[in-house]
């Protein structure tokens, strides 16, 4: 007889692709790097990432800021996660540039509920996005369970022999996930300029 089963802590990726609106933001993107006062090189790469909200209130990313709370909302609402009645999201917002060489390390986003980006332009054969199986943090999983059972590529995501999903980014691609899920940009091999804008969203009282 087999017994009841409940399934916890899955990952849930949302995406799409919206090359218009890649199209809209990415000359806002470059003006924002092109500033000297807004780079903060917080990783070692391009990008005017802050610890306050950003770039979300730029007049000319409103409309950008609005779209990534309507998505949020109905991520919440697909995954049927439900926050208090005095709880109201807000977004924080940075662009980011990376280059020949560059990479970001395996990380997370603390302080966040959910992540997402946009990319705006990709040089072929950038780098690709990198998600961690936390199961297999657990060295025994590493070592005895059977690789090729986990292997897999359905077009959006590749899963590889060490566990990882990697997804190849594209000019208009926007994904969300949850801030918890690790993740990690490995070193950039090609050359020009893979630009995005990167946000995190966030809860507080009201």
């Amino acid at each position: 007889m087999f017994m009841d089963t409940t399934a916890l802590y899955d990952l849930t990726i949302n995406h799409t692709i919206n090359k218009l609106l890649a199209k809209q933001l990415l000359p806002i993107a470059k003006t924002l790097l092109a500033d000297p006062n807004k780079i903060t090189n917080m990783w070692g790469y391009k990008n005017t990432y802050t610890q306050n909200e950003g770039a979300s209130h730029n007049p000319q990313l409103e409309f950008f800021t609005k779209f990534i709370l309507e998505k949020s909302y109905f991520y919440l609402q697909d995954k049927n996660i439900k926050l208090q009645d005095n709880v109201k999201l807000w977004v924080s917002l940075f662009a980011s540039e990376i280059i020949k060489g560059d990479e970001h390390t395996a990380h997370n986003h603390p302080g966040a509920l959910l992540s997402g980006l946009i990319y705006l332009q990709v040089p072929t054969n950038s780098s690709k996005l990198e998600f961690f199986n936390p199961r297999c943090a657990n060295k025994a999983w590493r070592g005895f369970v059977d690789k090729k059972s986990y292997i897999a590529d359905n077009g959006f995501y590749k899963i590889n022999e060490d566990f990882t999903a990697s997804i190849q980014p594209t000019p208009g691609l926007f994904l969300f996930w949850e801030s918890w899920a690790n993740h990690r940009v490995p070193i950039n091999e090609v050359d020009g300029k893979r630009i995005t804008f990167v946000f995190n969203v966030g809860a507080e009282y009201v």
